[in-house]
């Protein structure tokens, strides 16, 4: 099914404020919040200054030119041939793509309107569309100058480094690869299998689900069992030897960060290593190091505890051994070849705009080089753009750097202002601190992300007409720890430089002279190894944060980066930094707030060094100042838990119920208990409340037997119950227990089907009579029934059973009065057809043309009351249906555009027992 096309035009909002605080001299701001299309990538502000009418917005701010940077150009794709470099198109593609034979003239058919190319051609990866992967490679060249600028768009998957364009496994021994025979069942190969796995062992391995698997069977929890992602259970491998430094393996399925979804290493009963999912269909290598293990016994555990959405995960090929796995890179990028390394790298920006990327290239002045354009992805903007392939003495500018930006980093998105803090003629802005292009994946729980310290924004007069100025609010002021401040000055900074300086909500005044050098700066949240670096780089005037190392930095291939803005030196060549640190994020104002840049940054735990580096020369570090933050959201209250258990809880009989007595409990918590609640066994609800230790409990019917439960709350919550009392009866009038009664059920009756809806029936037909009947199913109490003591006369009882599924259970029950307790006869009842029927697929796609209506169809059977559609694992359809078992019911979805090639559907069927899943239709798109 096609995937829809989604346009972003942003959220704007629009102030009128005095240019330089002239009441008498005003302009109105508009901002557009951007996704993708930001500056740094991604998220991000932009602004405009000018003129509004009520209607219409008229912009004041300046766009610089578009002309080509000065250099020498190796490639512009203009005459209609790829001059020498080498095309990999993927094998038996029908359009020879991704590159086709020759360059694009522009835009290709289904594609959205590329702009910002230069002359008549292109390199458009495009042809096919995203499904395509495959290279293009530059004759060699020798590394002359400083730079190597390149026009770049398309989709923004980067390079990441160490991959692979395969998905080959490392070098080592295949311990599972889950190729069993045909027939053969996981747990006919040795593992443990529990839960919902268990209920249909032929569901393992499974042949579905997944992408970029090894052979045609792996692990799926999703099809392992009748549930789909509510499946629960786990799977326990036979013992194996490590046999290397390195176990690894390919994973994918549903993220979970509780431990309830995850593959476990387990020696010795201990879980010693875990890995949970991606949130994504496709299977990637993951490596364990293993090392300390070398030599023992070890298993691998599928644990599947998460129900829901993403709920399951695939899993394939253990292999243990001495190398690690390389991760299958899925990149649309264009990169710089140096000695068969990729030593420089660009990716687009899910954008069909291409705009300017520049690599400095100055350390390999003097070798061999080749550009190597990648498409290696075939799902949504799986495809690259390249143009204009140059050699300068200088970096090409962003063209986006000719717009005006709230914030040059990667993390302030989705803006929003106010006044009225403390006056009217303050505007205050905030913004979300994060970045859609990561956002899912930031390693955080159970928060995500924040917002940013609230800034004051101004107007100021610069030679460019107004701009914008941002400081952190004056209330930031109340919150410094001023007494408690670090301060250096005056120091030399050659090389790596120690500060004897740390914090991490802190606020840190910098004045740095770069002297000579070609970069200096300090490093943040550092602890030796790691560490975010932020400094001012002299040959490119830019100050910038880099937060390539700075701790955890792995979880998306988008997250490594440097941010960095424009920023000219003072005229005694210092430049001033006005830093807020704050644990997880870096806020940086320079240029008197005419400059910007916020990043998330995730440190190593307790990482808080400050200090400083140059490159290249010396730099002196003129002030610095660190000055803790006191937290301003929150006070941090004394710790309040749950009270204890209430103990010695007694019950007396009374007329038409019992009093209830306890000892309160001898914790409270660190909160007075608020109210006592008295349960009664068998009754999930309280049966009454008490702010005092007693209670009376009334309504109960002759001849019953009740035991009952305390518990007690406070501001905390309810703490646990306390143990059962001893029974009580109420009086009834009876001589002796009851007779003994016989259970019967009607499951299957009303349809012919064994689904799971019944009745257990308890029939006394003569004898001494009952005041109460118990229902037990498999041993656990299911219900209570009171009963009308009518001395000798036949007595009924009735319990509906509903929403069991398949599988044995087996009843008995108690009859209960004032002399005693007599069970009943045991019953047994077998549910076989409680998950639907089995829905059968069709299409008529008959026409190929991609254009199609899905039917599923379930003749006859237990009924269904909702279901999905999928293709492969992906949900592309779904709704409810009514159930009126054991008759027909049908669901339809229509599919519109689908891409060329082959299409795999199936539908699931669900109601509260289980799910049922067709068998695969395929569904093959000619034109």
């Amino acid at each position: 099914m096609s995937s829809p096309v989604v346009t972003s035009v942003g959220s704007r909002s629009d102030s009128e404020l005095p240019v330089d605080g002239d009441p008498n001299n005003t302009k109105w701001v508009m901002v557009v919040n951007l996704n993708p299309g930001a500056v740094a990538g991604g998220s991000g502000g932009q602004y405009f200054v000018g003129e509004f009418d009520g209607t219409t917005f008229t912009s004041e701010s300046t766009q610089g030119a578009e002309d080509l940077p000065a250099g020498d150009v190796l490639a512009g794709f203009d005459n209609g041939s790829f001059d020498g470099w080498t095309v990999s198109n993927e094998p038996g593609n029908h359009l020879n793509g991704p590159w086709g034979l020759e360059p694009a003239a522009g835009t290709l058919p289904g594609q959205n309107t590329v702009t910002g190319y230069v002359g008549g051609g292109l390199v458009n990866g495009f042809y096919d569309g995203d499904w395509p992967i495959g290279t293009l490679e530059s004759p060699a060249f020798t590394v002359s100058d400083d730079y190597v600028n390149l026009l770049v768009g398309g989709g923004r998957h980067p390079h990441v480094a160490g991959s692979q364009l395969t998905n080959d496994p490392p070098a080592g021994t295949t311990v599972f690869d889950f190729e069993l025979p045909d027939g053969q069942t996981l747990a006919d190969s040795g593992w443990q299998i529990t839960g919902d796995f268990a209920t249909d062992p032929a569901r393992n391995p499974s042949t579905n689900g997944g992408e970029h698997h090894l052979g045609t069977k792996r692990l799926n929890t999703w099809e392992g069992g009748p549930r789909g992602d509510d499946n629960v259970g786990e799977l326990l491998s036979p013992a194996f030897t490590l046999d290397g430094d390195v176990v690894s393996f390919l994973i994918g399925g549903g993220k979970r960060t509780d431990g309830t979804l995850q593959a476990e290493l387990v020696i010795d009963g201990a879980v010693v290593r875990t890995k949970t999912g991606p949130e994504s269909g496709a299977l990637n290598w993951v490596s364990w190091d293993v090392s300390e293990f070398a030599g023992e016994q070890a298993q691998i555990r599928i644990r599947d505890e998460a129900t829901g959405g993403w709920g399951h995960l695939t899993f394939d090929h253990v292999v243990a051994g001495d190398v690690e796995a390389k991760l299958r890179s899925d990149e649309t990028s264009v990169n710089l070849v140096v000695d068969g390394e990729v030593v420089r790298s660009a990716t687009g920006s899910n954008s069909e705009h291409l705009d300017w990327a520049s690599w400095d290239v100055r350390e390999f002045a003097g070798q061999q080089a080749t550009v190597r354009v990648v498409d290696n992805n075939r799902g949504g903007w799986g495809h690259i753009l390249l143009d204009q392939v140059m050699t300068s003495d200088a970096a090409a500018a962003t063209r986006l750097e000719s717009y005006d930006w709230l914030d040059w980093g990667r993390d302030y998105y989705a803006t929003v202002s106010y006044f009225g803090t403390p006056d009217s003629r303050t505007r205050i802005m905030q913004g979300w601190m994060n970045n859609w292009d990561y956002a899912n994946d930031i390693p955080t729980a159970p928060w995500r992300s924040s917002m940013t310290l609230p800034r004051e924004v101004k107007l100021t007069e610069t030679p460019d007409g107004p701009r914008l100025t941002q400081k952190v609010v004056s209330q930031i002021d109340d919150q410094l720890q001023t007494d408690a401040a670090q301060r250096r000055s005056d120091v030399t900074v050659t090389g790596d430089t120690a500060l004897d300086l740390s914090g991490e909500v802190v606020k840190v005044d910098l004045t740095l002279q770069p002297g000579d050098a070609d970069r200096a700066g300090i490093v943040v949240f550092g602890d030796g190894e790691t560490g975010t670096r932020i400094g001012y780089d002299a040959d490119t005037e830019r100050v910038f944060v880099d937060r390539r190392d700075s701790g955890d930095v792995d979880f998306h291939p988008a997250f490594v980066s440097v941010e960095d803005a424009p920023v000219a030196l003072s005229e005694d060549g210092t430049v001033t930094l006005e830093l807020y640190l704050d644990r997880a994020s870096v806020e940086l104002f320079a240029a008197e707030g005419r400059v910007t840049i916020t990043d998330q940054v995730f440190p190593r735990a307790g990482a808080d060094d400050i200090t400083a580096w140059s490159e290249g020369g010396t730099a002196v570090i003129q002030a610095i100042t660190v000055t803790p933050i006191t937290p301003t959201m929150w006070k941090i209250p004394a710790p309040v838990e749950v009270p204890g258990t209430p103990t010695e809880v007694t019950a007396a009989a009374t007329a038409d119920g019992a009093t209830v007595a306890w000892t309160a409990p001898a914790d409270d918590g660190g909160a007075p208990v608020s109210e006592y609640r008295v349960y009664r066994e068998g009754v999930e609800a309280p049966v009454a409340t008490a702010s005092t230790t007693s209670a009376a409990v009334t309504g109960l019917v002759s001849g019953t037997s009740a035991r009952f439960a305390v518990s007690a709350v406070n501001s905390a919550g309810e703490g646990p119950k306390s143990e059962w009392s001893a029974a009580v009866v109420v009086p009834d009038g009876a001589a002796f227990a009851p007779a003994k009664g016989v259970l019967s059920h009607d499951n299957g009756w009303d349809t012919g089907l064994a689904d799971g809806e019944y009745n257990v029936t308890m029939n006394l037909w003569w004898g001494q009579n009952a005041t109460e009947f118990r229902l037990f199913e498999n041993g656990a109490l299911l219900a209570t029934v009171p009963l009308a003591y009518g001395a000798f006369s036949a007595q009924q009882a009735s319990v509906p059973v509903s929403g069991k599924s398949n599988g044995t259970y087996v009843y008995t029950g108690e009859l209960v009065n004032s002399k005693g307790v007599t069970a009943t006869t045991s019953l047994k009842v077998k549910v076989s057809d409680a998950s639907p029927a089995k829905p059968v697929l069709s299409h008529d796609n008959h026409d190929g043309d991609g254009t199609f209506t899905l039917t599923a169809n379930l003749w006859w059977g237990t009924n269904a009351t909702s279901y999905r559609f999928l293709e492969g694992d992906a949900v592309i359809g779904e709704g409810l249906l009514t159930a009126r078992t054991p008759g027909p019911q049908i669901a339809r979805l229509d599919v519109v555009s689908a891409a060329k090639g082959k299409h795999a559907y199936r539908v699931e069927f669900t109601n509260v027992a289980g799910s049922t899943v067709s068998a695969p239709v395929t569904v093959t798109v000619r034109r």
